[in-house]
Order: structure tokens, then sequence, then C-alpha cells
């Protein structure tokens, strides 16, 4: 558990609790089997005092897991954590971390991506041929991933979605 905050204007005077972000934490699967790869992920979203809880299970050995904030736009400003944090795990242990994030310099703007997804819906008689007939694939999670983070949305009744993403400064 923790709280994520932004310091709006850099000086340490207007640091207000981030409502409704995202904090991901990630175990990978070896921490609970030696043979087993891949990654676990954990969600959740603040609240309006922008306090998060994970509930993450635990065997009977400690487990390194990896907690971050998601970058997130506050009016027109893109905020970020400095780093993620890796926290070592216990039976029974309640871990607090919070999170102070700023304005990140080094986005120059944010762009969007957006598109459509469809599925097959089969094969239609027009005439004496056979048509592709293409259907629209609802509630569809949509995800784009960069080496620090995750933007997510879901497709709506058309199949369409749609993603503001920031857009990093050249060098």
């Amino acid at each position: 558990s923790g709280v994520v905050t932004i310091n709006k204007d850099g000086n340490q005077t207007s640091i207000v609790p981030m409502a409704g972000s995202s904090v991901r934490a990630e175990v990978n699967y070896s921490e609970y089997s030696s043979t087993s790869t891949g990654v676990k992920v954990f969600e959740a979203t603040t609240n309006e005092n922008g306090e998060y809880t994970l509930e993450i299970p635990v065997g009977t050995k400690a487990i390194a897991v990896t907690v971050k904030p998601q970058i997130l736009t506050v009016d027109g400003v893109w905020y970020t954590a400095p780093s993620s944090k890796v926290l070592t795990l216990t039976v029974g242990q309640k871990v607090t971390s919070n999170f102070l994030l700023a304005a990140d310099v080094d986005i120059a703007g944010e762009a969007t991506v957006k598109g459509q997804v469809l599925y097959n819906a089969g094969y239609k008689k027009v005439g004496t041929e056979f048509v592709l007939e293409n259907g629209y694939a609802n509630g569809v999670s949509v995800v784009l991933t960069d080496a620090d983070y995750v933007f997510e949305t879901t497709t709506n009744a058309q199949g369409e979605y749609s993603l503001v993403v920031p857009v990093k400064k050249d060098g």
C-alpha cells in the first residue's frame, strides 16, 4: 500500500494526492517456482486521497516485487515516477511504498494512437460469390507497452480504440 502524489510546481509547495492513478507491481514467476518463467502483474488504482493497496501472494520464502506508478497527464503535463521500487515481501508482511511524481521534462508532447479491431464474422453469399464479412470486436483490451510504461484501453461497440501517449524529445 502507499500514496501517489504529484509535485505540481517543482518546488515542494504544491504536492497533491493523485486520484485515479494506476500502480503496477510485477513478480517474476521464478520467485514462486525456480522452473517457472514470465511475469505476474498486479494492479491497483488510487482513491481520491491518492492511496492504493495491492495484495500479492507470498509463499514460504521471501519474494522480490517491482512496484511503479504508471505515467499520467494532468492539465497537459506528463508526470512520471523517478524510478520503480524493488521490495522484498515475506508472509504476512505489510509494506508501504509512497511515490512522488514529477513533471517529465524529457516529454515533448503527446500523440494519439487509434484504430479499430475487427474479427472474421464469416462469409456471406452475395449473388454467386461469397464475401468475407467482418464484425466489430467490442470490449477487447488493447495494450501498448514500452520499456517503462503500459498504456491500456478497451474497444467500444464499433471496435474502436484510442490511446494518448507521451512523445519523448529527440536525443
